[in-house]
């Protein structure tokens, strides 16, 4: 999916839109960063309202137990 972000910097002045040309719905948040080292820049956005169904492999890293 491709995405096009519009703004002059300012939260009302700011437009995402999709591949299509159409507003997004739902987004609440957007987020743009490059660091230094980085060759490409990422796009964070939040979205509300929105149904999905999720399937996949998860990694989850515990803590060590406490032991007194």
């Amino acid at each position: 999916m491709k995405i096009k972000i519009i703004s002059d910097g300012t939260p009302m002045g700011t437009r995402i839109l999709d591949e299509s040309g159409n507003p997004m719905k739902n987004v609440i948040a957007a987020s743009w960063e490059l660091q230094a080292n980085d060759k490409l820049a990422t796009v964070k956005l939040e979205l509300i309202d929105v149904s999905v169904e999720l399937e996949g492999d998860v990694d989850i890293d515990l803590p060590e137990e406490e032991h007194f």
